[in-house]
């Protein structure tokens, strides 16, 4: 397979005028070869052969490797220096896309990866014993999810097969616990464009909508919900809204832009079918993690506008992380995710991109009790993780910017606009010319931003008349 090219193609060039250069060159070689005494090698990647369920000879553990050698793709890092040839394209493009916007996958968990004082917690199978009885019930399930997935796999299932069985038999009780909402959730993005010839970063950005197979946050209430035994004043949808709202704020707590229903995720799922791409299902869950990292970033920032530079609340607060789980027909992995600064065979130093870093912690072929069983102690640890540390890490953040919401929101867009009551009412109720949103509306078309104006004037009008009503006026 072709490495790098003789020389750097002209800026500007199309993807198939990119091909037909590097073909021209290509054609050349043999007489520059005829013309020196040896031609260098520059760099030669082994491409991993492609997995077809439906044809595949192996069995047992052959086919687990198979699969997470493919779903690993074995490929280098991208060099953002490098002017890669089209052949290189083909296999290895989108995961050069991925790593172009600072998005790495390790095939294999080491602690060593985890630096800059940063701590992850991790689920393991250690001093966990399949034979204790307290492990029967776990067990029973395990036994259904083995024999749903050899039904679909023996039958041939379509996707949604697999992935409606993950939501009843791995994911149920996460499903039903009341601290957790889990749907399958739209998420934006703004992410830079990275150039289609050589995957490297260009200087244009777009806002981007995609929908995984299921999203994991936390669950939100309304005030009227005050008597449940796991309510969160923190988490009342109304002053998530404002934070979302204010222009001195603008925190997405949601990953789909203006809700506050399933806020601050910490997993995400993307199933794909023994006919599907396991490689796919890794990029899209990678991606989605990633922009829930963003999330939880600007979380653990001191509270203020989220495109200001800001420092972090504590000494920990940078220890922020989320899992991604991909299944492909049976075969399952299990990814953790975390930023941390870039090394350098992560090309640490170059401008743009991310620090994301995914590992791999655990994959089976789930088609056994014993393999079903662990993937659930994994997914139960989880979910035990999620309403207890993780919860608490998030409510522990969340307070000092409903605090400083709550101090600013009136004052914040008064202070803009005067001192006049007038005005101020005003501007309160009605007006609409030069009303500031926050910079999470700015790629928004004017109808939706019309939308957003209008909530962030009834909640604005709202807690007017609630000052009113419950103290002095604040002018």
């Amino acid at each position: 397979m072709g490495g790098a090219t003789d020389s750097e193609p002209p800026a500007g060039m199309i993807t198939q005028e990119y091909r037909e250069h590097y073909q021209k060159q290509h054609d050349e070689s043999p007489r520059k070869i005829a013309r020196a005494d040896y031609r260098e090698i520059s760099d030669v990647i082994e491409v991993p052969r492609s997995i077809d369920m439906t044809e595949i000879k192996e069995t047992g553990q052959d086919v687990a490797a198979a699969i997470d050698q493919f779903y690993a793709s074995n490929v280098r890092f991208l060099n953002p220096k490098t002017n890669y040839s089209p052949p290189i394209f083909d296999p290895f493009g989108k995961d050069y896309a991925l790593n172009a916007q600072g998005i790495y996958y390790y095939n294999h968990y080491s602690p060593e990866q985890v630096t800059s004082g940063r701590k992850i917690w991790i689920p393991t199978l250690r001093g966990v014993d399949w034979e204790e009885p307290v492990e029967m019930h776990r067990r029973r399930r395990a036994r259904v999810l083995a024999k749903h997935n050899i039904d679909n796999e023996t039958r041939k299932k379509s996707e949604f097969a697999w992935e409606a069985d993950a939501w009843s038999d791995v994911f149920g009780d996460m499903r039903d616990d009341p601290r957790l909402e889990i749907d399958k959730r739209e998420y934006s993005a703004k992410l830079v464009k990275t150039d289609p010839d050589r995957f490297t970063l260009t200087r244009e950005s777009t806002v981007i909508k995609r929908t995984p197979d299921a999203t994991f946050g936390l669950a939100t209430f309304s005030e009227r919900e005050s008597d449940l035994q796991v309510w969160a004043d923190e988490l009342r949808r109304d002053r998530l809204e404002k934070l979302l709202l204010h222009h001195k704020c603008g925190l997405l707590v949601d990953p789909k832009w203006g809700e506050t229903d399933l806020v601050f995720p910490f997993a995400v799922y993307e199933a794909k079918g023994w006919s599907g791409d396991c490689r796919e299902a890794r990029r899209q869950a990678c991606s989605a993690g990633a922009t829930y990292l963003d999330m939880l970033d600007n979380l653990c920032r001191t509270p203020g506008p989220v495109d200001s530079t800001k420092p972090y609340q504590t000494t920990t607060s940078h220890c922020y992380q989320v899992f991604a789980l991909t299944s492909f027909g049976a075969h399952w992995h299990l990814l953790v995710g975390y930023r941390r600064p870039r090394q350098a065979e992560e090309h640490a130093g170059t401008k743009g991109m991310s620090e994301t870093i995914f590992q791999r912690i655990w994959s089976g072929r789930v088609v056994n009790e014993k393999t079903a069983w662990e993937l659930l102690s994994l997914i139960d640890q989880i979910h035990l993780w999620a309403i207890t540390e993780f919860g608490t890490f998030v409510l522990e953040h969340l307070r000092p910017w409903l605090d400083f919401c709550e101090e600013n929101f009136l004052w914040g867009w008064y202070s803009v606009y005067g001192s006049s009551e007038r005005r101020k009412r005003k501007r309160t109720y009605s007006e609409s010319r030069d009303f500031l949103l926050p910079s999470w509306t700015d790629p928004l078309s004017d109808t939706l931003r019309q939308k957003v104006e209008a909530r962030a004037k009834e909640a604005l009008a709202k807690a007017s008349l609630q000052r009113e009503r419950g103290s002095e006026l604040p002018w």
